[in-house]
């Protein structure tokens, strides 16, 4: 056996063990690299997060400065809240004490599911209320003729009992170009909140667009919500709330992949919800299997700007908005009388607008919505 000077085996040692180390701090060094680019790729991914909140806090506040311009002009009387309408837009008197309850009051206040409605309002003279129902049968029959020259799209404006409605029909499931959807947020996360903002986003251009239901102080859907076959938000079949989405029997508006639209009771729903393409749910239902919500009182001096949604017997779809302040029964029997809607649903009230360049209805910069209904003609 050779044997070796002790200095030799300590300098080889001392050599074996440096290289050694240098190989561990080596790989030290790797794995904080390692560590070092995941951080700043995180770090990147919390930047873009962070860019997107402050463009939608952006957003907001152009939102809120227009909304406020708009409001002081409005109070100034200098123009009515939508700057391109032909007819003013109405509100209850500034004395008036919100009622203490909810349903036909529309009130947000929690109130048991028996409290809705007024007290019964004094019955109307028979020779008014024969006048009404002329009325309506009048203007049944004006649109009927209407919608008997094979339109598969109608925009109308017309009056009952001396109040201004807008209206537009679509039959969706028979017209190819158009197509119904629903917005909430595009691509980077961010809600629309305008008829323009989605307008500038997607491909196509609005034939009428509306806000599409109620929506919390966060604009986020109260209730159901889905988006090409996506439930967004759960459907709410709580049935003991306050204010009008709780007001029963409350509903659901569909549309399938194929565009025919439904109306149907929220316990209904769940029966349908794999044909759901779009829904969005309200309250209450304004026409349930041909007749006017019991919970309405005919004469309630609850006024409000409404808007709501129905089906037609033949499947066409119509959304009706109120131009002036208005009860609930009478914006019923527009649905029931005039449209001969089966099924029809209340979407929201002071804040509903419509963009409809066919009623000079044209300002898309109008109103902060959560969810926007709209009926879309795709580019060639």
């Amino acid at each position: 056996m050779r044997l070796y000077p002790f200095s030799f085996v300590l300098a080889a040692g001392l050599l074996f063990a440096g290289g050694f180390t240098a190989a561990n701090a080596q790989g030290g060094w790797i794995k904080n690299k390692k560590e070092c680019n995941e951080k700043v790729l995180e770090l990147r991914a919390e930047n873009r997060k962070l860019k997107a909140d402050v463009r939608e806090l952006k957003q907001q506040l152009d939102t809120m400065r227009a909304d406020y311009e708009a409001l002081t002009r409005q109070a100034k009387q200098e123009e009515p809240l939508d700057a391109t309408a032909d007819l003013p837009v109405s509100s209850p008197p500034a004395d008036t004490p919100p009622p203490a309850h909810a349903g036909d009051s529309d009130s947000v206040a929690a109130a048991p599911p028996t409290a809705y409605g007024h007290a019964p309002a004094p019955v109307p003279a028979p020779e008014k209320a024969d006048a009404r129902a002329g009325e309506l049968r009048r203007l049944n029959m004006e649109i009927r003729n209407e919608l008997s020259k094979s339109q598969l799209t109608f925009a109308g404006s017309f009056t009952f009992s001396g109040n201004p409605y807008a209206a537009f029909v679509a039959d969706l499931a028979r017209e190819d170009k158009l197509k119904t959807k629903f917005y909430y947020k595009n691509r980077r996360g961010e809600r629309y909140y305008s008829f323009d903002n989605v307008e500038r986003e997607n491909p196509g251009y609005f034939v009428f667009a509306t806000n599409g239901g109620m929506y919390n102080p966060y604009f986020d859907p109260q209730g159901l919500l889905v988006l090409e076959g996506r439930t967004i938000k759960k459907l709410d079949e709580k049935k003991n709330g306050g204010g009008n989405f709780y007001m029963q029997p409350n509903g659901v508006f569909l549309v399938d992949s194929a565009g025919q639209a439904q109306v149907v009771r929220t316990e209904d729903y769940p029966a349908q919800a794999a044909a759901a393409w779009y829904a969005t749910q309200s309250g209450p239902m304004l026409v349930y299997e041909g007749q006017v919500n019991a919970a309405f009182t005919e004469g309630s001096d609850n006024l409000r700007i409404r808007s709501g949604v129905g089906v037609m017997e033949d499947g066409r779809v119509v959304f009706v908005l109120s131009r002036r302040a208005v009860n609930f029964y009478d914006f019923a029997l527009i649905f029931k009388e005039v449209f001969e809607c089966r099924n029809a649903l209340f979407l929201d009230g002071e804040v509903s607008r419509m963009y409809c360049p066919g009623l000079r209805l044209n300002n898309p910069r109008i109103g902060r919505y959560a969810t926007i209904i709209g009926i879309v003609q795709e580019r060639e």
